[in-house]
């Protein structure tokens, strides 16, 4: 089920129309990785099966990026031998592009063609993208691309290359995030808790999508998982550890606790990790774009490496005289520190009443979008109940 991507499909179906009577655009769908934009390419498609002549490619996460790989997915759809042709204009690009050119239009019925993920487009792609983007308007083609919208150096290229394109003849279509409303409909279709899953995902497409799949709202699914080590093992090696260390964090991670926890090289580290999309900056503070791929990363954690990340953490929260005590308990729990448990627990336990007696308004009032109210605790929490037996 497709939600909250009805205007973007309009102004898809309006630009198609355009490319119909001549009048061709470059179109980039964009948005965060896992938004949905493979989504809503394939929804669009999908109504304009009939009426367009449709190629399809995308470019590819390689270590060595593959030059004009996409072109070749979309001469191969069209049935044009490209290599020949790159043979006949003697590896020359632009007389090469005319020659897509003269492929991809046709005034029969209009194309449509895809890119996507352009993030991890080479140079001779990107420049084919401004090549045809110069020379669109009068044509019967739609080019269709999608981006991520991080700060990663790909999408800097990205941006460039588009800015080269005439304004006149590219749209950009921002693919949000879906509402809390969305994830609560399509949990509720489901019989799952939509609150939990919200709360997780904050509205990643991808992220929904595969909790509701899963056993249960807490599982981790391998698939997501996966995706977002995937994207970890992209940082160099102290951004990497950076992030491990920030995955300790509940919700989020002062600046300066991280500063004592990694030292002064944390700035150029945490600003890798931003620009990439895996955190987000918050000004005093960072934290991961979605609590699940937070867990993803934490979990991938060596029972050691979370001991001692726990620990540093701890040592680092101490020198602040500010922090709640439940978060120190919280990294004294998660490092197996006995003698910090002991020690702040009782605090945090005398602590609890006083800032958790919220009522809980009656169910008839509550708005079924309202994030959940905190509980109140009816006795002392324990906070030794994580820790291992023959410790306590």
């Amino acid at each position: 089920m497709l939600l909250e991507r009805q205007t973007q499909l309009e102004q898809l179906d309006g630009l198609m129309a355009e490319a119909a009577s001549g009048r061709g655009h470059v179109v980039a769908l964009v948005g965060e990785a896992g938004a949905g934009k493979s989504a809503l390419v394939e929804a669009f498609i999908a109504g304009t099966a009939n009426d367009a002549r449709i190629l399809r490619s995308a470019c590819e996460d390689l270590s060595i990026p593959d030059p004009l790989g996409p072109l070749y997915d979309l001469a191969r759809e069209a049935q044009w031998a490209m290599p020949r042709a790159i043979d006949a204009r003697q590896g020359q690009r632009l007389p090469l592009f005319s020659d897509a050119l003269d492929v991809f239009e046709t005034r029969a019925q209009p194309t449509l063609l895809v890119i996507e993920d352009l993030h991890w487009a080479d140079d001779a792609t990107l420049d084919f993208v401004r090549f045809l983007g110069r020379r669109i308007a009068n044509t019967h083609i739609l080019l269709l691309l999608t981006a991520r919208t991080d700060r990663s150096e790909g999408q800097m290229r990205v941006r460039r290359a588009l800015g080269e394109i005439p304004a006149a003849s590219i749209a950009r279509i921002d693919v949000p995030l879906l509402s809390e409303a969305a994830v609560l409909s399509l949990a509720n279709a489901a019989g799952r808790d939509g609150d939990a899953i919200y709360r997780a995902t904050a509205g990643n497409a991808f992220f929904v999508t595969e909790l509701l799949s899963a056993e249960s709202e807490t599982a981790l699914p391998a698939s997501v998982r996966d995706a977002v080590v995937a994207r970890a093992e992209r940082l160099s090696a102290g951004a990497r550890s950076m992030l491990d260390a920030v995955s300790v964090f509940p919700r989020r991670a002062d600046a300066w606790a991280l500063q004592g926890l990694c030292g002064v090289a944390s700035a150029g580290q945490l600003a890798e990790c931003v620009s990439n999309g895996l955190l987000e900056d918050l000004g005093d503070a960072y934290a991961f774009r979605h609590e699940i791929a937070r867990r993803a990363i934490e979990t991938m954690l060596a029972t050691s490496h979370r001991r001692e990340f726990n620990q540093r953490a701890l040592s680092a929260l101490l020198e602040n005289g500010g922090v709640a005590t439940a978060r120190l308990v919280h990294h004294a729990v998660e490092a197996h520190n006995l003698e910090a448990v002991r020690q702040f627990a009782p605090v945090a336990a005398r602590e609890a009443p006083a800032s958790a007696r919220i009522a809980t308004p009656p169910a008839t009032t509550r708005s079924p979008c309202a994030r959940p109210t905190p509980c109140r605790w009816t006795s002392a929490p324990d906070f030794t109940s994580s820790m291992p037996s023959n410790a306590i």
